[in-house]
This record gives C-alpha cells, sequence and structure tokens, in this order.
C-alpha cells in the first residue's frame, strides 16, 4: 500500500518556495492556528479550504462566508466544491497560490509543467521527498536580480533633481500648507460642536451606543460551554449518534443552522452523561473540536465583518451580516442553550436594534 499523499506546492504569497503535504483525511487551510496549512496573510480566513480525501480524489471546498478562492484563475464563492487534479492552481488571499500534486504523481513533474506554462515564475522544483515526507519543506527560489549600478546612479540623479526643485518652492509651499492646517482646524472644530449638539438632542440613542463588540474568546467559550442535563443515557446516546451522522454529510454540514446543531449535540452527548463519564473516544473528540472551530470561525468571519461595515456608516450592510449571523445561530434553538444565547444572540439583536434606530435617524 502506497504511503503517498497529495501535496501543495506555494509558488507565490509569504509562503512561496515551500510545500505542505496533506497527512489527514480531512485537513484544513487558513490563518487559525489550528489549520494543518497555515497561511498567515490578512485576506486570508481562518478556516479558508477544506481538503476532503474521497475515492474520486482530493475534494476543496470554499468553506469561508466571506473571501473568495480562485481555481485556475476562475473565482469561487463559500460551499463551492471541487474534485483536484495535479497541476490545478489555488489562490487564495491576495497573493497566496497554491500548486496542487496528486499523490501518485511526482511533485517535480507537476512544478516544470507548471514552470513551463508560466515561464515568469522563478519557482525551482522541489527537493527529493522521503516516503512520509514532513509537513512542510523550504524550497529553492532564484532571488530577484539586483539593481544595476547605472539603475542607482539614474535613481540618486533623479532625487538630487526633486531636491532642487524642493529648494526652490519650499517657502511658498510652507505657506499654502500652514493656511490648509488652519482651515482644517476650523473645520475640525465645527464638526465637533455639531456632534455635541447632536449628541444631546439624541439622548435616548446614546444609551444603545454602550452594546461592546464580542471577541474571540467570547465565542468560543460560549459555543464550547456546558449544557446542564439530567442524566439519561438513551438521550446522551441519540445525541451522539446525531451528531455524528451530521458530522460526516459534509455537504449538509454548512448549510447554515445545521453547524451549530451539530455541535449543540456534542455538548448534548456530554450534558446527558454521568459526571464521572463525560469523556469522548478520540473520533469523537478530534470531530467535536473540528465542528467547533469551523462554527467559531464562520460566527467570527461574519462579525467581523459587520463591525467594519457598522463602524463605517454602511447600517443596511451591518445588518444584513448580523442577520446572516443569526441564520447560523437560529434564535428559538438557543433559548435552551443559555450561553450561545445570552452571550452571542442577545448582543446581535441589541446591536440590530441599534442599527434600526440609526437608519430611521437618518430619514
Amino acid at each position: 500500500m502506497s504511503l503517498a499523499k497529495p501535496e501543495l506546492i506555494f509558488v507565490a504569497g509569504p509562503r512561496a518556495g515551500q510545500r505542505a503535504v496533506l497527512m489527514s483525511s480531512v485537513s484544513c487551510l487558513g490563518r487559525s492556528q489550528q489549520a494543518e496549512v497555515r497561511v498567515d496573510e490578512p485576506c486570508v480566513s481562518r478556516r479558508q479550504l477544506l481538503f476532503t480525501m474521497t475515492r474520486d480524489g482530493c475534494v476543496v471546498e470554499n468553506i469561508s462566508t466571506t473571501n473568495k478562492i480562485r481555481i485556475n484563475g476562475k473565482k469561487y464563492k463559500a460551499g463551492k466544491k471541487m474534485i483536484l487534479a495535479s497541476g490545478d492552481l489555488l489562490g487564495v488571499g491576495a497573493d497566496t497560490q497554491l500548486l496542487f500534486v496528486e499523490a501518485q504523481d511526482n511533485p517535480h513533474a507537476v512544478l516544470e509543467a507548471y514552470r513551463e506554462k508560466f515561464p515568469a515564475q522563478a519557482v525551482a522544483p522541489p527537493a527529493e521527498t522521503s516516503v512520509d515526507p514532513p509537513a512542510t519543506q523550504r524550497l529553492n527560489i532564484a532571488p530577484p536580480p539586483e539593481p544595476s549600478q547605472a539603475n542607482g546612479q539614474h535613481k540618486a540623479d533623479d532625487k538630487t533633481m526633486v531636491d532642487r526643485d524642493g529648494d526652490d518652492s519650499g517657502k511658498k509651499h510652507r505657506k499654502y500648507l500652514i493656511g490648509f492646517a488652519i482651515y482644517m482646524l476650523v473645520l475640525a472644530g465645527l464638526f465637533a460642536a455639531l456632534l455635541a449638539w447632536r449628541g444631546g438632542k439624541n439622548g435616548q440613542a446614546n444609551s444603545y451606543e454602550q452594546v461592546a463588540w464580542l471577541t474571540s474568546e467570547d465565542i468560543d467559550q460560549a459555543i464550547a460551554s456546558d449544557l446542564r442535563r439530567s442524566p439519561n443515557i438513551e438521550a446522551s446516546a441519540r445525541s451522539l449518534r446525531i451528531a455524528r451522522e451530521m458530522f460526516l454529510n459534509r455537504q449538509r454540514l454548512h448549510e447554515k443552522g445545521n453547524l451549530y446543531r451539530c455541535v449543540k449535540n456534542y455538548r448534548l452527548y456530554l450534558a446527558f452523561r454521568r459526571k464521572n463519564r463525560r469523556v469522548f473516544t478520540p473520533k469523537d473528540e478530534r470531530q467535536y473540536d473540528i465542528a467547533k472551530q469551523e462554527l467559531a470561525g464562520q460566527l467570527l468571519e461574519i462579525y467581523k465583518n459587520a463591525r467594519v461595515a457598522y463602524g463605517a456608516g454602511r447600517w443596511a450592510d451591518a445588518r444584513d451580516e448580523l442577520e446572516a449571523l443569526l441564520k447560523y445561530l437560529p434564535v428559538k434553538e438557543t433559548e435552551k442553550d443559555p450561553q450561545v444565547r445570552q452571550v452571542i444572540v442577545e448582543n446581535t439583536l441589541a446591536h440590530l436594534r441599534l442599527i434600526s434606530k440609526k437608519r430611521t435617524q437618518q430619514k
């Protein structure tokens, strides 16, 4: 039986020149510390891609609700799944590009074919790997050519010309800058006075302003909090069976609300167990952790987008994001889940009331 595994070769971005071997049957790529393949780029989601090994091959899925991916130059939104073949080029974030290599194929040959198709790329072939390769391995990358001495001299000459022009008109520029600064100070004073007047007139709205924004720790703790239930062996077994079935049905798991239901049923399994027997099997514990991470990642991405839109005064966008978040945490189903209800749902509803108030004031 072959021990070869599919690989990802980074051909552009912060990790250009490295490669990652997909050792597990399910692997995640993203900014999260828990991601099997980590890409530390601001435009990449905490959990961006999910690689799943199937009979038909390696299936890649975009599990980010906000960031698109690129496969061979074409953009795909959340939920898109595709079976990958050697030579497929994946793009995430602003700069990162990865070359996919199937388990049975030679990374050197796939990379060489890529270089022939895109000769401008300066990625050298990867070093030979053993049967059980490390998770990441450095490639040799040709350094960019050094600028010639003539080019350096030319830039120095250009700088000298700019400095000379600045000396001739420096006094006039300073005069304009001082006048502009005074003008901006006057405008700032008028704007501050207007805000103070509106704040006094709309005192009732200020009470809504005290609604705090949640942190990633708040969300993580809420969705992993203990549920209180009386010991019930049948209910415990039923909850675990439901959680397992939902987790394995990856296609339906990411339909809005199902991921929360999966996590909640794992928590119910523990809640219905006796205190001295509240443990998972290693496999169930891993699946529970993956489901929690995916749910927390999706909620945090939506929450951050809502906060950015709110800060920019885009009330409609902020409202849409928060309403989308509530679809992942069905309001009625969280009534018997105190921490999720009080920490996340009530906070989201409070922000929606505040946004409604601000939109009314604008009309």
